[in-house]
C-alpha cells in the first residue's frame, strides 16, 4: 500500500477492528465446538468483555455499523488503508 501512503501499527489495529463484528455474531455457533474442545475457549478470552457489551446493548451491531460509516467511511482525513 505504499502508493497510497504508509501504514503504522495503529492504522493496522484500527483496520482490523471491524472484523470483530462478524466474530461476535459467529461465536455463539461455536458453543458445541467449545464443549468438545475446552482448550479453544482460551482463544475467546480477550473477546468476552466486548461480547457482553455487544449482546446486552440493543441494536449494538447496527449502532457500530452506523458509527463506522459516519466516522470512518465518510471521513477524508482517515488513511485509505483503514
Amino acid at each position: 500500500m505504499t502508493w497510497r501512503g504508509t501504514t503504522t501499527v495503529r492504522d493496522r489495529i484500527f483496520a482490523a477492528l471491524p472484523y470483530l463484528l462478524p466474530l461476535m455474531d459467529g461465536l455463539p455457533f461455536g458453543r458445541f465446538l467449545f464443549q468438545q474442545f475446552p482448550v479453544l475457549q482460551i482463544i475467546t478470552l480477550p473477546v468476552i468483555p466486548l461480547m457482553f457489551l455487544y449482546r446486552y446493548i440493543p441494536f449494538a451491531g447496527f449502532i457500530v455499523f452506523l458509527g463506522l460509516y459516519m466516522l470512518v467511511v465518510r471521513n477524508e482525513n482517515i488513511p485509505h488503508f483503514i
